[in-house]
């Protein structure tokens, strides 16, 4: 059922009526396949018929997309897959003079556009037809030429992708093997052309620096990769998006807002109105409110994300609009309609992300039981905050986390009185003061709003 309701983001066909119908509103409703059956009471095969009619329509229906909520560029390359496509078929059959021009010109796009996959399999079509059919030496030897810089620059990118997939995969398995970062110094040696080779290669030198916490070199690495993309036309723009939102992250940890809203401008002109990496732009746009201490851009931004249409909120991106509304509403005097437990209870995918984005929703759980004057639940909340840190955050570079969970602690053993909380608290104030805050560029390792802000909060609390 979830496909369907991912097919129908993107079909332009839906059924009008009967059974196809039905089954349709229920895949939209978020029924589960077992639960749809029921609904029916029809028999398994006959449900199956009226399940696979349906989806094969509406993949149809994805195919008739003209795709005009994507950015230029993906259409574009959508349109020339479309014309290799056209022109594969004719190049198939008995008329194949039919498929030439429209070969000749889809080549010419594929190769602009970075599509070597495609320009290789064209250019091999046009060098049989004039080696074998057509004969015309002059032809031939130049589809022969662009056959062999294809299928080099293919070569290059079925490297680069081979590190790459390796890199992603160790990198979310917690083990980084130095025979990887070998493999990627080779990878600086190939003269590739390719936009797609030199992305993955940068991706994988960010996700290094990264690992090794080396923030300099993160914007080293940012800043060259965008030199390249920021020159180039016809691009994907997630080719600079990427390396916009890892340098957002190091200038928001830095201080350095003015940089950091520079980037943030030029990455929005990238995406479309509330897609995913739009909505991740707007959560730095609300990160950059809370640390500049301008929570009104926060709220702000809030205000405009909510406008979205549900169909391009995922269940995490809703969790983490839900988790900045309830960072703003700890600045207000008074809660009206939001609840605690209603944001607790609403949360979807964040409160299992226990060394995540969880620790964000486990602070602002805090700080609102805090500003209620809830202290009973408040220190039942922090005895099990031990058993979390030990086994979720130590070890993980979360120091700050830590820290200001433990200053959490103090409040507890302070009897909640001032006085005696901040005689508790010196410590781990320190601790906090000397690590560095970090902004994770996989938006997970998120301070939301500064924790020493927070923490002058907590105290005008108690």
């Amino acid at each position: 059922m979830k496909e369907l309701k991912e097919f129908a983001k993107l079909s332009v066909w839906s059924p009008e009526s009967g059974d196809q119908r039905k089954l349709y509103e229920l895949a939209l409703s978020g029924y589960e396949r077992e639960e749809a059956k029921s609904v029916f009471n029809i028999s398994e095969n006959h449900f199956n018929v009226i399940y696979k009619k349906l989806k094969d329509r509406m993949a149809q229906g994805i195919l008739e997309n003209n795709f005009k909520d994507y950015t230029r560029v993906n259409r574009l390359r959508f349109g020339v897959r479309k014309q290799y496509e056209a022109a594969i078929m004719l190049l198939q059959t008995e008329n194949k003079s039919a498929g030439i021009p429209l070969a000749r010109a889809a080549l010419r796009k594929a190769e602009k556009y970075g599509l070597y996959q495609v320009a290789l399999d064209l250019s091999r079509e046009l060098r049989r037809y004039y080696g074998t059919m057509n004969i015309n030496a002059k032809l031939y030897q130049y589809y022969t030429n662009h056959q062999n810089l294809c299928y080099q620059e293919l070569q290059h990118e079925l490297k680069v992708e081979d590190v790459f997939f390796d890199f992603i995969f160790h990198y979310k398995k917690g083990v980084l093997k130095d025979s990887l970062q070998e493999k990627l110094a080779e990878l600086e040696k190939l003269p590739s052309k390719s936009y797609y080779f030199h992305y993955l290669r940068y991706v994988c030198e960010a996700i290094l620096c990264q690992i090794k916490r080396n923030d300099d070199a993160m914007l080293a690495v940012c800043r060259e990769a965008l030199s390249l993309f920021e020159e180039a036309e016809d691009i994907p723009y997630q080719f600079r998006y990427s390396f916009y939102y890892r340098a957002i992250a190091v200038y928001l940890a830095r201080k350095e807002f003015h940089f950091a809203e520079i980037m943030i401008n030029r990455s929005l002109s990238g995406p479309a109105y509330g897609q995913h990496n739009w909505q991740l732009i707007m959560f730095y746009r609300a990160l950059l409110g809370f640390h500049s201490n301008k929570p009104a851009m926060a709220f702000d931004v809030w205000q405009k994300v909510d406008k979205v249409p549900k169909k391009f909120r995922t269940p995490e991106m809703e969790d983490i609009w839900l988790l900045v509304q309830a960072y703003f509403e700890l600045t207000k005097k008074g809660a009206r309609k939001w609840r605690l437990g209603k944001f607790l209870n609403s949360l979807q995918v964040l409160n299992t992300d226990k060394s995540g984005h969880n620790v964000s929703v486990l602070v602002v759980e805090l700080m609102h039981l805090l500003k209620s004057k809830k202290f009973e639940k408040y220190a039942y909340r922090c005895e099990r905050l031990d058993a979390y840190i030990d086994q979720h955050l130590k070890g993980k570079g979360l120091d700050r986390y830590v820290h200001f969970l433990r200053l959490l602690q103090c409040i507890v053993r302070g009897g909640f009185q001032k006085v005696q909380v901040l005689k508790k608290a010196k410590k781990y104030l320190h601790g906090l003061k000397e690590t560095a805050p970090r902004i994770g560029a996989d938006v997970r390792e998120v301070e939301i709003v500064p924790f020493e802000a927070l923490w002058e909060m907590a105290l005008g609390a108690l």
